[in-house]
């Protein structure tokens, strides 16, 4: 990946989440609610320009806010699908980490 590096922007962080009890994958990324408010604005334009529904929490009961993009009904504890798991979580960070530098960081 290329691009600034998202460990350097105060305000944001990005992780994989691994849900065994609601069986999913996703790629996170947490923001300040004022970030959050303001792309939430454009909505509808970033997520043309994504090319795929993003999930948009508010988390009302934390002191940031995250937007997601999931895979649902997989099994991250199930060893023959890994391989899959695994192109997936790739395939998504590269997507997020080109998508922030290129939609997300132009308008906050």
């Amino acid at each position: 990946m290329s691009g600034r590096s998202l460990i350097a922007l105060t305000g944001f962080n990005m992780n994989v989440w691994l849900g065994r009890d609601n069986r999913e994958i996703a790629i996170r990324l947490y923001m300040s609610k004022q970030n959050f408010y303001t792309l939430e604005k454009q909505r509808k334009e970033i997520e043309q320009e994504f090319r795929e529904s993003l999930e948009w929490e508010k988390l009302p009961q934390r002191r940031e806010s995250r937007i997601s993009l999931r895979k649902d009904i997989i099994d991250p504890t199930d060893e023959s699908d890994w391989q899959n798991q695994y192109e997936w979580v790739i395939s998504k960070l590269e997507k997020f980490h080109k998508k922030f530098n290129e939609v997300f960081l132009p308008r906050i």
